[in-house]
């Protein structure tokens, strides 16, 4: 069992959808709403790995604003040399503290992916769900906003809307039976529905945007994406991806249609 400490953004890129709050000072702030200056965030966790199972817990202060648990389960099982079954569970939990700077919080969120592997090839069915008449938020870096880990947080749209559900279909293929070993390509689709705040008692974040009953916003986002990772030389595990999203949505709907293009490079540096 390993411990540890982090904040809510070690796995995904800023999905782009969820920078709303800025300041000048570099502090903190709160990713989805109004701009509330956060001058130190209080995190502690661990994880727990034993054999195809691995789980981790942490557990973060907001002073005067929330308090926020993440869970993580993960469990993998081989049926045959080449076939494999994974499962990734996450879950959040935010509950409002103290002076309540973000009003009155109540939200479960949480998600659920299922990978089928084969060989070279993987197919991913992913549920979502926001438990909540308040949208899933989380800290950012000032106008950097702060990226989450659920199974549809996706390049553009992380799809937490106050009680939405959502659903992702996504395929992944290692070219490397194509003769091309370090190239991968990717594409997922996922579509929203179900958003509302009608009855929030939230002051905070319908400021940002109101949902009526009835009105049932959707919305939809597919992204494609090619990865390299040069296999020898001095560059030897420099990645490099090229992603593409597209975005669509109906009236009623906060962000609008989106088309974009990334070009991520990552370059790894051992200082030791």
């Amino acid at each position: 069992m390993t411990l540890g400490q982090r904040i809510w953004m070690p796995v995904t890129s800023p999905p782009g959808g969820g920078v709303d709050s800025s300041n000048n000072d570099d502090d903190f702030t709160l990713d989805y709403g109004l701009p509330i200056t956060i001058k130190s965030v209080g995190y502690a966790g661990g994880v727990y790995k034993q054999g195809n199972f691995s789980a981790s817990f942490y557990g973060s202060e907001v002073k005067d604003t929330w308090y926020q648990y993440y869970v993580n389960l993960k469990h993998r099982i081989a049926l045959t040399d080449d076939q494999a079954l994974l499962f990734d569970f996450n879950a959040y939990r935010t509950q409002d503290m103290g002076r309540q700077l973000a009003s009155v919080i109540d939200n479960t969120t949480w998600s659920l992916a299922s990978t089928y592997r084969v060989q070279a090839h993987s197919l991913t069915l992913a549920y979502q769900k926001v438990d909540s008449d308040e949208p899933m938020d989380w800290v950012g870096f000032g106008t950097m906003g702060g990226s989450v880990v659920l199974a549809n947080a996706m390049q553009y749209a992380t799809f937490t809307e106050p009680n939405e559900r959502s659903w992702q279909l996504r395929y992944d293929l290692d070219l490397v039976v194509f003769g091309v070993p370090g190239l991968t390509f990717m594409t997922r689709y996922a579509t929203g529905d179900n958003i509302s705040n009608a009855h929030s008692k939230n002051t905070y974040y319908t400021q940002r945007y109101r949902y009526p009953d009835g009105a049932n916003p959707r919305h939809w986002e597919r992204d494609v994406e090619f990865r390299y990772v040069v296999q020898s030389g001095p560059a030897k595990d420099m990645s490099v991806r090229l992603r593409q999203a597209t975005h669509r949505s109906s009236t009623g709907y906060r962000y609008p249609d989106n088309n974009e293009v990334r070009l991520i490079v990552d370059f790894p540096i051992k200082l030791f």
